[in-house]
């Protein structure tokens, strides 16, 4: 006589439907960080020559700050909670914002860029917190100083 040996056999888990949870979960998350604001947390953006992913909905609750021979355009911006700020650096020097006091950059967590934005890069950085806000350039400490404020 022989013996037959029967193993309990696993369902099959077919790729089709562990990619479409996986999409399925991948855009639940997305949807529900951009509802509730998640998405906009701190964020920094560079760009060289490059094609510009900062998002269209980023860019409706964003005011530009422009970085120039001459300083910050606008020196002072008033904005809402939430709201980002992009610089972009439209000077052929280098330029780095950096949160107050000088030089400890510690003003405000976050706000200080990681390096310095080159001629049409961008930095941006989402205002949570209500308050006045004071950056200067890094590069240039003594000239370069702007003010935001956050209602």
């Amino acid at each position: 006589m022989s013996q037959e040996v029967i193993t309990p056999s696993m369902p099959e888990t077919t790729p089709t439907k562990t990619k479409a949870s996986k999409r399925i979960v991948v855009l639940v998350v997305t949807a529900l960080a951009l509802l509730t604001g998640a998405g906009y947390a701190t964020l920094q953006h560079r760009s060289s020559n490059q094609t510009e992913t900062v998002s269209t909905a980023t860019r409706k609750i964003a005011t530009n700050v422009s970085v120039n021979s001459e300083g910050f355009s606008p020196a002072t911006l008033t904005i809402k909670r939430g709201q980002s700020v992009i610089w972009e650096n439209t000077d052929d020097q280098p330029h780095q914002i950096a949160s107050d006091p000088y030089p400890q950059a510690d003003g405000l967590p976050g706000l200080t860029a990681d390096g310095p934005i080159l001629t049409n890069e961008t930095y941006a950085f989402t205002f949570d917190k209500v308050g006045t806000f004071t950056y200067y350039d890094h590069l240039n400490p003594e000239k370069f100083h702007g003010t935001i404020v956050v209602k």
